[in-house]
């Protein structure tokens, strides 16, 4: 989105609380991917869903079970 500043961008993976306000501390362990631009909130949305196995991969946490 044009911005100069560097940031990090951290998703919480199988977390349900409430966490606006709170301090949370983030640990580095693996660089998923480069910015990247998206054509439509599809690809963003595909591309999240496989940075989150990328993630648990790297973290070595068990897929998320979808109910149904």
């Amino acid at each position: 989105f044009g911005e100069t500043e560097r940031s990090i961008e951290a998703h919480l993976l199988e977390h349900g609380r409430e966490l606006y306000g709170e301090t949370v501390k983030i640990t580095w362990v693996a660089r998923i991917r480069d910015v990247m631009s998206f054509a439509s909130p599809r690809e963003l949305r595909g591309q999240l869903q496989r940075d989150a196995e990328t993630a648990r991969r790297a973290l070595a946490v068990p897929p998320r079970r979808t109910p149904g």
